[in-house]
């Protein structure tokens, strides 16, 4: 039998997946141990295959309980959106098309601002022309995107962050399995979300020190400005002026502009409010540093089912990685490397690019790692992942290696 859903959260309980067949007494005995009940598929059906493939990678149903109260989410499941876009190139191929898309985004929104404050109105065909190219790169690799998006310059924080918050809420919408027509909405939604910022001043955008009370009431005007601009612009989705007005309410009512709770939120709202965050936190502002991809994460997790919706935060995480791209971080021999890729069943082991070695020092030559081969150090040990890094540590600045 498939065991597709427990009678309590995945993470409380020392089950490496989230959905798996059972094959032994001692799982029955586990689940009987956590579970009062759970529920199966019986549509599911045993793939003897994938099973030995599994097996001889040295894959197990149990992770050792005492992993169940680090906060760790499960390291493999099946997605919808791997069924619906299976991966159709490596990152290195799609490097070259990813860019090109990227960069044809900002400047899309570098067209759309020089327009607002000229006091006309954009060509929203200009936008929808940038976020399909964005939509067919993630469609076809997502790691791509993910990679410029982590490793690209510092841009004006109107249409860089704009276009960091689309790519994202294309990967999710993507992980999610939703149809292409739902991720061009997503895309557009996630570009033009803060387009009301354009009519703040520059100076309070850029201020370094803790905002007034006074200021803040300024700052949160974005999100009725914004509507205002999109809904003259002809064509604008009704979803996406969903998306603009909405990004910053909270499930628990404590957002704004209008305290909505979560049952008065749709799914693109709650998750581009999701996304909005995470690309605030893990971006460097005037007012504050970077924190690490890996920690604005856990700082979502920290904030689910509160702030933002559990299970939709559970599967950004998912989406992303335990490790996201372009994390840097810290291997158990001491080395520093930067995490190029996922692997797509299992995100503790993710593709990595070394850049120092095990006493600091650069690696001549940007070698490749990959742990999903298992590589073992001088010792014989497996080489893991010790820790995340914060941006700067020890010299390493991510973006330094953009592609």
């Amino acid at each position: 039998m498939y065991v597709a859903r427990l009678d309590r959260p995945w993470e409380d309980t020392p089950f490496l997946f989230q959905g798996f067949f059972v094959e032994s007494a001692e799982q029955v005995e586990q689940l009987k141990h956590y579970c009062m009940h759970v529920y199966i598929d019986p549509l599911r059906k045993y793939d003897a295959n994938w099973h030995e493939r599994m097996t001889m990678r040295g894959m197990r149903n149990l992770r050792p309980a005492a992993g169940a109260a680090s906060g760790k989410v499960e390291e493999w499941r099946t997605h919808a959106g791997e069924e619906r876009y299976p991966i159709q190139c490596t990152l290195e191929d799609e490097a070259p098309a990813a860019r090109q898309a990227h960069e044809t985004a900002q400047e899309a929104m570098q067209e759309v601002v020089l327009a607002l404050k000229r006091g006309d109105d954009f060509a929203l065909s200009q936008v929808r022309t940038a976020v399909t190219g964005m939509v067919e790169s993630v469609v076809r690799n997502p790691n791509a995107l993910m990679w410029l998006t982590r490793m690209k310059d510092v841009d004006t924080y109107t249409y860089g962050h704009a276009v960091d918050v689309c790519a994202y809420l294309l990967a999710f919408g993507r992980h999610l399995g939703l149809p292409q027509p739902d991720l061009q909405v997503l895309g557009l939604g996630g570009l033009l979300l803060d387009i009301g910022k354009v009519t703040l001043p520059l100076p309070l955008l850029q201020k370094r020190g803790r905002l007034s009370e006074a200021e803040f009431e300024t700052v949160r005007g974005h999100v009725a400005a914004g509507v205002a601009i999109l809904k003259r612009t002809e064509g604008m989705p009704q979803r996406v002026l969903d998306i603009a007005e909405h990004h910053h309410e909270r499930i628990d009512g404590s957002g704004y502009p209008h305290g909505l709770e979560g049952a008065r939120l749709s799914l693109f709202a709650r998750m581009a409010a999701i996304v909005d965050s995470f690309d605030a936190m893990s971006s460097a502002r005037p007012y504050r540093s970077a924190v690490s991809p890996h920690e604005g994460l856990r700082m979502l997790y920290q904030w689910r089912d509160r702030l933002y919706h559990k299970g939709l935060v559970e599967q950004f995480i998912e989406c992303l990685g335990i490790y996201p791209v372009g994390s840097l971080v810290e291997l158990s021999t001491g080395e520093v490397a930067i995490v190029l890729t996922q692997n797509r069943f299992r995100q503790l082991k993710p593709r990595l690019v070394l850049v120092l070695d095990h006493d600091k020092n650069p690696y001549g030559t940007m070698d490749v790692l990959d742990l999903i081969d298992d590589p073992l150090d001088a010792d014989g040990d497996p080489v893991e992942i010790a820790r995340s890094l914060e941006p700067g540590m020890y010299g390493i600045e991510p973006r330094d290696y953009y592609l």
